[in-house]
């Protein structure tokens, strides 16, 4: 999956559910890492971004395996907009995105988002690497 980030063209209005993603210019992604329960399960945390200076962190996980798997994310993000989202089964081969909601920021701040993925209810919850972004 590599820094290619799993877009829009704005932020999006899918705060606080797993969505299908897709990844355009706007999306600024933090290196995508293994989940730690399976090495056929990938993440990485997002920031977007749009041309009126409007954020939202998103976490982004890919099912490469042929079972589907539970999963239960948190979006954190420092200008604000964190996400919960809640357990929810996704199919083999999807990618999904858990949006927080959107946020305007101001031109000169740095952005910086992380996440937290629970995986099939185990605990503790595994940390993405960093996404960030100076506006």
């Amino acid at each position: 999956m590599g820094a290619t980030v799993l877009a829009m063209s704005s932020p999006a209005s899918a705060y606080p559910n797993w969505q299908s993603v897709s990844p355009d210019s706007h999306w600024h992604c933090g290196r995508t890492t293994q989940h730690p329960d399976s090495t056929n399960v990938y993440m990485q945390t997002c920031i977007i971004v749009n041309d009126n200076r409007d954020a939202q962190a998103v976490t982004v996980v890919q099912n490469k395996s042929n079972v589907a798997i539970h999963l239960a994310a948190l979006a954190t993000a420092s200008f604000g907009g964190s996400a919960k989202c809640n357990d929810t089964a996704i199919r083999p081969g999807r990618q999904v995105g858990c949006f927080s909601r959107t946020v305007h920021v101001r031109s000169g701040q740095d952005l910086k988002a992380w996440s937290f993925v629970r995986m099939n209810g185990n605990e503790p919850a595994a940390t993405t690497r960093a996404a960030r972004y100076h506006i």
